[in-house]
């Protein structure tokens, strides 16, 4: 770095700085030092637009990416061809640590969906990371009822992948609409009744406004999904709690 013409954002025929392959292997003294060359250009990207601090945030380079931090000018949102963001991929893969250091940057948007609408709150409901979805809920302006294309919410994936824990967190959540809907007008009680989820049923039926009997697009019920793939104990829970039976069964599973 000390040489009179060395160019410290050199790239391969990847896009891949020094600085890029520094932090994806997680060398942070070196980090440090290629931040501190004149000229770097810390959002420098890949040809599949990932930049140094989202490899750090991939890997769960914890110390690089507080070094990266640092740098005046760093992009904390910048997104990768399919609108990823650090922040995206660090909740994705569960990576706490690196999530209280990225929730630290002042301009970090917390809502920033990908190409397809999902949120990092989305995307670590849908995965079950529970203390990472504590940190997203905790953060200013989070959207706890932010939707993907289908209209399909945090709260819709995890109670139809039967996160108990996640959902306990997102039902603490001020605003959470726990009736939000998706294109086919099911809630998250259909997606939990569809897959048998006994405990999240449960979960849910304790919310104050809960709506039981709503039909979906189809005319479908919670119940009637529960009926249909055989859920007793589902079946039991809802007849419990004001479910009207339904004689016709739903044309098809939700997928």
């Amino acid at each position: 770095l000390a040489a009179p013409n060395i160019d410290a954002n050199a790239a391969d025929k990847n896009g891949r700085t020094a600085l890029w392959e520094a932090a994806s292997a997680g060398h942070e003294a070196v980090v440090r030092q290629l931040l501190a060359a004149p000229n770097i250009d810390a959002n420098a990207a890949d040809k599949n637009g990932r930049t140094a601090l989202w490899w750090a945030t991939s890997k769960g380079h914890e110390a690089v990416v507080r070094e990266l931090l640092t740098a005046p000018n760093i992009d904390v949102n910048a997104a990768a061809e399919d609108g990823w963001t650090a922040l995206w991929w660090a909740t994705s893969k569960g990576h706490e640590a690196v999530v209280r250091e990225l929730l630290t940057a002042p301009s970090i948007d917390v809502n920033a969906a990908d190409e397809d609408g999902q949120t990092p709150l989305w995307e670590a409901a849908s995965e079950g990371h529970e203390a990472v979805v504590r940190q997203l809920l905790a953060a200013p302006n989070i959207d706890a009822n932010a939707a993907d294309k289908n209209g399909r919410t945090a709260l819709w994936w995890a109670t139809s992948k039967g996160h108990k824990a996640v959902v306990r967190e997102l039902l603490t959540a001020p605003n959470i609409d726990v009736n939000a809907a998706d294109e086919d007008g099911w809630t998250p009680l259909f997606a939990a009744a569809n897959e048998g989820h006994e405990g999240v049923v449960s979960q849910l039926l304790t919310v104050p406004g809960i709506e039981v009997n709503t039909p979906g697009a189809n005319g479908q019920t919670p119940l009637s999904f529960a009926q249909a793939g055989g859920h007793e104990g589902v079946v039991k829970l809802l007849l419990e709690n004001g479910a009207t039976v339904v004689t016709e069964s739903p044309d098809e599973d939700h997928a």
